[in-house]
């Protein structure tokens, strides 16, 4: 009894300072706003649709679709996560969590799903720019300030899969959008499985329903960035499974995820950053050396494989991230000051991920979930020292968001369902919330 009131003592301390960095990043970033608009936020600490204003209710009828998926989930989960086989409850958390994102998507009509696709500065509209997929790539660097900017601020991978998506005839907005899709879906299962290796059956379950019900969801649907977090994801279930398997499997293992994380390296350039997490969970068997050597050697060599491949493709990792710091610098970037965004980033992840993770955290008991939660967290830190994350950090920043959400996995329980309850209406609310009244970029 103690225990439970000082955690909860700790938990409202933390969730009251979270309150008031929040309501700092807002007053600091309205006035600078104000003072600077080419930093343009427009909502800050988000980035707002508009660059002035992006705050807008639009409640309406349309909102019914996400209220009546997430009243499905707070029913629900319990009886999912206490009675239904593991398996089961890995896919259905990927397709609630898919569901959920697209009903917050529809809150705006059917542009909702597709704004964040079709815009201008969208990787699709740079493909009648591009050329042959080995030109693409050979000329990649020289040719980047023809493209659109989340092209500039990116490795040519996601071009090259809408190309290939395109030279199989599926052509036009929606197989960009279908593949966001997939990867919310996938995410959710690639990080229980993970949980499930590292921490147990129990803990799976019980941080399921908190990979659903996310404030984030709002810019996983309408961003390429949930795709990346979905290959990262399934990279480090691989090593996960890698690290607990026995020895011969985990040779395939360690080899596939190093190859999806060299797949990652090439999608986005924030996965240097996300390294620390796959690191972790190769690092957890430091006591087995031999797994440790064989895991790290397999792995490493997954990656050289992509990295090489790029290479013979005429597209060197470290060149291309050398053109990405001269265009991040000529941009934006420039009059972002990084004391503000210091504070705007760490006020953005709070409120994306919800208050229900610092009410967990305090609670969590897993050496194998402090594991995944405490990566994610030195991530963001690295990415934050980088000053390579001056805001847009609630798109950016999907890689590492599903790993900060087993911090709540404490608020299940598998004998009662109040708590559970409770909290997944608070984060539905506020990620509903979020959608009626943020015009998001995304």
């Amino acid at each position: 009894m103690k225990r439970l009131r000082s955690g909860s003592v700790a938990a409202t301390g933390l969730i009251a300072v979270a309150g008031a960095l929040i309501w700092l990043s807002v007053v600091w970033g309205r006035r600078f706003q104000e003072r600077k608009p080419e930093i343009k936020l427009g909502a800050a600490p988000f980035v707002g649709r508009s660059s002035l204003d992006g705050w807008d209710w639009r409640a309406h009828w349309q909102l019914a679709l996400p209220i009546a998926v997430a009243a499905v989930v707070i029913f629900g989960a319990q009886h999912v996560i206490s009675c239904w086989r593991l398996r089961w409850v890995l896919l259905s958390t990927g397709l609630a969590a898919g569901a959920f994102g697209v009903a917050l998507a529809l809150g705006d009509g059917v542009d909702g799903l597709f704004y964040g696709a079709t815009h201008k500065t969208e990787y699709l509209a740079n493909l009648p720019k591009t050329r042959e997929w080995h030109a693409f790539v050979n000329t990649f660097v020289e040719r980047l300030p023809y493209y659109s900017v989340h092209v500039r601020g990116h490795p040519p991978g996601f071009v090259l899969v809408l190309k290939m998506a395109a030279g199989l005839g599926l052509h036009g907005a929606w197989p960009a959008v279908a593949l966001s899709i997939v990867g919310v879906v996938i995410t959710p299962i690639a990080v229980l499985v993970a949980v499930q290796r590292l921490a147990g059956d129990i803990w799976a379950r019980r941080a399921a329903p908190f990979q659903v019900l996310v404030p984030y969801a709002i810019w996983q649907v309408t961003s390429a960035d949930a795709f990346f977090m979905a290959v990262a994801a399934t990279a480090v279930a691989l090593l996960a499974i890698a690290v607990t398997t026995t020895r011969w499997r985990a040779v395939g293992a360690s080899l596939l995820g190093g190859v999806v994380l060299g797949c990652s390296m090439f999608l986005t350039y924030g996965t240097i950053a996300f390294l620390v997490v796959p690191g972790a969970v190769v690092l957890s068997t430091w006591r087995q050396w031999r797994r440790l050597a064989l895991v790290t050697l397999m792995s490493g060599l997954g990656v050289a494989v992509v990295v090489v491949a790029f290479w013979l493709l005429g597209f060197w990792w470290l060149e291309g991230f050398a053109a990405l710091r001269g265009q991040y610098w000529a941009g934006t970037a420039k009059f972002r000051t990084w004391t503000y965004f210091l504070l705007a980033n760490t006020a953005v992840t709070l409120i994306v991920v919800g208050p229900a993770v610092l009410w967990g955290v305090v609670r969590l008991r897993s050496r194998g979930l402090w594991i995944l939660f405490g990566a994610a967290v030195v991530a963001i830190v690295g990415s934050q020292i980088s000053q390579f994350s001056k805001g847009e950090v609630e798109r950016i920043w999907l890689l590492f968001y599903p790993w900060l959400m087993l911090a709540a996995a404490p608020l299940a329980s598998l004998t009662g369902a109040g708590r559970l309850r409770l909290w997944l209406a608070i984060q539905a609310a506020l990620a509903i919330t979020l959608q009626s009244w943020l015009v998001t970029k995304w």
